[in-house]
């Protein structure tokens, strides 16, 4: 053999054993790297959404996650196109992985933008059913990546679509699109209209978020957009799009077991979800929640707003709180949810709605706290109060009548507006707002709401409302407790609540003891509130309770909420779209519910007493704080501490002035007038109309001008002119 060609065989040799070596490197490689990707946690099977069961405070079931049994039978034809055009428009020709769309994922990431769209049905489907509990470390995605391309090359795209939608979750506890069908719209997946069809299949980016029951708008919003996507892709006429798009889909959710208290179960649920992200399937959650009181609740609800069958009040909402823990007791969401007419699945605790005079004790408890003494009067009279916007001129709830000089007690008690808006003008607007951030309220600024923010322009929901009501009853804002521990199907705990260890009188509480007994004392007089309610009203009751209603503009919203020392009690009624009660008010309304309601609730409880420190005592005053023993007709009590009785305030009588009607006011011939002076209502005036005696109460006057004088223990008032103007002809 010639030198040339030895030369040549010992080079060949050697390339050989180099290529040798490098494909053992990275076959090495990528062992190793096949092993760093599978190391750590073993890929299990977990459920796309756990089934949890809920119970209340007694052990009493109140719903059951169950999953429906899916039957063989394939879904339609058309349902893969219509998923891969919203999910994965490459799904029929990439194997598992598309590396462009993984790529502009990638690039998007490292510019600190938004990355979506990266993962494909495949890579979906390996992490609903092997990848759940896995880490979001840097080996998941690997993972998913080799699952994705080992499951495209082991099964076909007509099995991988059907397991998806298999495993899929769509909200609500619903695990696949047979369940998800079920559990929105009471029919198999083969009957879902194309509407339905788009609401179901919007949903699965956000689930929980977008399902709708959570959110309506939501999910109209994505309806649209889906048929929007089928039209472009030519998978349905854009004249269906457009049909099929105009408004959500009737709601029928199935109950396959029985359910109790379906709004709080989907309220807790929202809380686990988020707090125990990790929960297992088959886990237990034990409640607050008292079933007895609650269908107790919505039974008196029902019948009471029966009994209102001319008022046409369809809804109602209630809130019980346990004072000691706050703990929710008592939700009713709705007496409707699953009645799509009345889009009941939406819950009416959790609304922000408009607050009538619900927020009045806050404002006179931050009055007390900023010095005013108790006993102080206030000018309820027909004022005029100065804003950036120009005057302001609120009323009482009965319109034209006014109460003259006041004291808080009186005031609060009665629910006077014109006094509430006076008091606010002298705390200041501000202060009123950041009082109601302590007790758990988000009003917005100031010069947003302005004088009528006590009169109701902050919205709040009922829950929020009662939780802060709770809080001026136990002194101290506690978190709301709606579950108390988790379990599993075994009965081993996996979660715990902490104990409570709150006091009455804490020392965070956002108003100090003395104001807080103040307003205990303020709420639950029966006697002092007979001036507007009237003797014998759905406010009193056998025990000791705080009360208060309130009525927003239009009617549109009945409250009454009120403490026991134990419990607190909210209750709204009205329509849920808002839709005006006209003369339906909140002692009215949501009254009567309350009442019986907070009977049955104490009706095994004893009689206590709100906590005191003993440092206010009973005081017997002249309601009027300008009268004099010689002058006093009406007392009042009042509970004053040692320091406040030595300075009572002195009030000089107030000018005596006609209040109504005003100087040249005009009025129709038919009208009736309730003429008024500035010593208010219940004082001994004498009214002259055009130099005649008159009593207060004057109707069908002569066309032309009139002229109305006061007279008060041989005070007369200026002569006051108002005209009434011819009939039309």
């Amino acid at each position: 053999m010639t030198l040339p060609t030895l030369a040549r065989l010992r080079s060949f040799c050697q390339r050989r054993r180099g290529w040798r070596l490098w494909l053992g490197l990275l076959l090495l490689l990528g062992v190793c790297f096949w092993g760093w990707v599978f190391s750590g946690p073993t890929a299990q099977g977990d459920a796309a959404s756990p089934q949890w069961s809920f119970y209340d405070r007694h052990g009493q079931l109140l719903w059951a996650d169950r999953p429906y049994h899916q039957p063989a039978t394939p879904l339609p034809p058309e349902f893969l196109p219509r998923l891969i055009t919203l999910e994965d428009q490459d799904f029929s020709t990439h194997h598992g992985v598309d590396w462009s769309a993984l790529g502009r994922a990638l690039l998007a990431r490292t510019r600190g933008e938004s990355a979506q769209g990266g993962s494909t049905l495949t890579m979906q489907l390996v992490k609903l059913q092997h990848l759940q509990s896995h880490p979001r470390d840097t080996r998941y995605k690997f993972r998913q990546i080799a699952l994705a391309l080992w499951h495209d090359a082991t099964h076909s795209k007509n099995d991988i679509f059907h397991h998806y939608l298999t495993h899929a979750y769509f909200g609500q506890g619903a695990r696949g699109l047979y369940e998800a069908s079920h559990r929105y719209f009471s029919k198999p997946p083969h009957q879902l209209t194309v509407a339905e069809q788009a609401v179901l299949f919007g949903v699965l980016p956000y689930p929980e978020a977008w399902n709708p029951i959570t959110d309506p708008q939501q999910a109209h919003a994505r309806q649209r957009w889906v048929l929007a996507q089928w039209a472009a892709a030519d998978l349905i006429t854009p004249a269906e799009a457009e049909h099929h798009a105009q408004t959500l889909p009737p709601l029928r959710p199935a109950s396959p077991h029985p359910v109790l208290a379906p709004h709080f179960v989907q309220w807790v649920r929202q809380q686990v979800t988020t707090q125990h992200p990790d929960l297992p399937d088959g886990a237990i959650i034990h409640t607050t929640l008292d079933a007895q009181w609650y269908t107790t609740a919505t039974s008196i609800a029902r019948t009471e707003l029966a009994a209102l069958s001319e008022a046409d009040i369809q809804e109602a909402a209630i809130i019980v709180i346990d004072n000691d823990t706050s703990a929710v007791r008592v939700m009713v969401g709705g007496l409707h949810f699953f009645n799509p007419d009345f889009a009941g699945h939406v819950n009416l605790t959790l609304q922000p709605r408009q607050t009538g005079s619900t927020l009045k004790p806050f404002l006179y408890g931050l009055a007390l706290d900023s010095g005013l003494h108790p006993a102080f009067p206030l000018d309820d009279s027909h004022t005029g109060f100065t804003t950036p916007e120009g005057t302001y001129r609120p009323a009482n709830f009965d319109h034209e009548v006014t109460y003259g000089q006041v004291r808080l007690r009186e005031a609060l008690a009665n629910s006077y507006n014109v006094s509430a808006v006076s008091l606010l003008q002298r705390v200041g607007v501000e202060s009123f707002l950041r009082t109601l951030r302590q007790f758990g309220f988000t009003p917005p600024a100031g010069r947003q709401t302005g004088l009528t923010a006590v009169l109701g322009t902050v919205e709040a929901s009922l829950l929020t409302l009662t939780h802060a009501y709770s809080t001026l009853a136990q002194r101290q804002h506690q978190p709301l407790q709606s579950f108390t521990h988790i379990t599993d199907a075994q009965g081993t705990t996996l979660w715990q609540a902490p104990s409570s260890t709150s006091t009455n009188l804490a020392p965070s509480s956002p108003f100090s003891a003395p104001t807080h007994e103040w307003l205990d004392f303020a709420l639950s007089d029966q006697l002092i509130r007979w001036r507007v309610f009237g003797q014998g009203n759905v406010l009193e009751l056998p025990f000791t309770a705080t009360a208060k209603t309130g009525t927003s503009q239009q009617y549109r919203d009945n409250y009454t909420l009120g403490s026991t020392p134990a419990h607190t009690v909210g209750v709204w009624v009205g329509h849920a779209d808002g839709t005006p009660l006209y003369t339906t008010s909140g002692i009215a309304g949501a009254g009567p519910i309350w009442h019986h309601l907070l009977r049955h609730i104490q009706r095994d409880l004893p009689d206590r007493a709100f906590p005191t420190t003993g440092t206010r005592v009973p005081v017997t005053l002249c309601r009027r704080a300008y009268d004099t023993p010689d002058t006093c007709t009406e007392t009042m009590t009042e509970h004053l501490t040692a320091a406040e009785i030595t300075q009572l305030p002195q009030a000089d009588r107030p000018p005596l002035r006609v209040t109504y009607p005003s100087a040249g006011d005009h009025f129709h011939p038919q009208t009736e007038l309730l003429l008024q002076s500035s010593y208010g209502r219940g004082a001994a005036v004498q009214f002259w109309l055009d130099g005649q005696p008159t009593s207060p109460y004057v109707g069908a006057l002569t066309p032309g001008p009139h002229t109305v004088v006061a007279e008060f223990a041989q005070q007369r008032s200026a002569p006051l002119t108002f005209f009434v103007d011819a009939p039309l002809p």
